[in-house]
């Protein structure tokens, strides 16, 4: 349940990928109650589309809870459960995130607050071997346990200054050869619309339309 772009290629070919974004002004789903619970994540990733094996990425949650804004930053190397950083990120602040893999089983993902100077750089090791297949800057619904969070309204986020780099040392971007839009559809209705240019990927949230 994505919305953004990614990059499919063979294996092998990314190295790293970044993008940077400004932490949402939350508004309810649409509909929703304005004292209820709302969420959503953003961030940019490495083999998150077709490789079966593993991903790494790095990015922000947000929460709307009883008209309050909260954000977190996180990394993330699946299939083990992500990790929350110990950074304070507010509504408006500039993300910039970062992950790079330096080997076919390990990588580092750099979080930096861009607003506030403060950063964190994360040594990850994969339990499984890396595609390096795929490059993303998704926008998602997320789970707390086995509950799938309300899709919080989050207007547009851009993330700007989007590449990929491969490894032979070329930059790409998101809407370069390989590259996929990916729209959220949950329950026969589809909630974000997504576009893409050379160096930016722009989701934008919709009022539940038909699919």
């Amino acid at each position: 349940m994505w919305g953004g772009a990614g990059m499919e290629s063979p294996a092998n070919t990314y190295h790293s990928v970044t993008g940077t974004l400004v932490v949402p002004h939350l508004q309810p789903a649409a509909g929703g109650a304005s004292t209820g619970f709302y969420g959503g994540s953003a961030w940019v990733g490495l083999d998150g589309m077709t490789c079966q094996t593993s991903l790494v990425a790095a990015g922000i949650d947000f929460i709307y809870f009883n008209e309050s804004i909260t954000a977190n930053t996180w990394t993330e190397v699946f299939p083990n459960p992500g990790a929350d950083l110990s950074m304070a990120v507010n509504a408006g602040d500039t993300i910039k995130l970062t992950v790079t893999a330096t080997s076919t089983t390990t990588a580092t993902a750099v979080v930096e607050n861009l607003s506030n100077g403060q950063s964190s750089i994360v040594s990850l090791t994969s339990p499984s071997v890396l595609c390096l297949a795929n490059a993303e800057w998704i926008v998602e619904d997320f789970q707390e346990s086995t509950f799938l969070i309300p899709f919080a309204d989050f207007g547009s986020i851009t993330f700007t200054d989007a590449s990929a780099t491969t490894q032979s040392g070329s930059t790409v971007g998101p809407s370069g050869a390989g590259s996929h839009l990916i729209n959220m559809v949950q329950t026969g209705r589809q909630f974000t619309s997504a576009s893409s240019d050379a160096s930016s990927v722009t989701v934008n949230y919709l009022t539940s339309i038909p699919f």
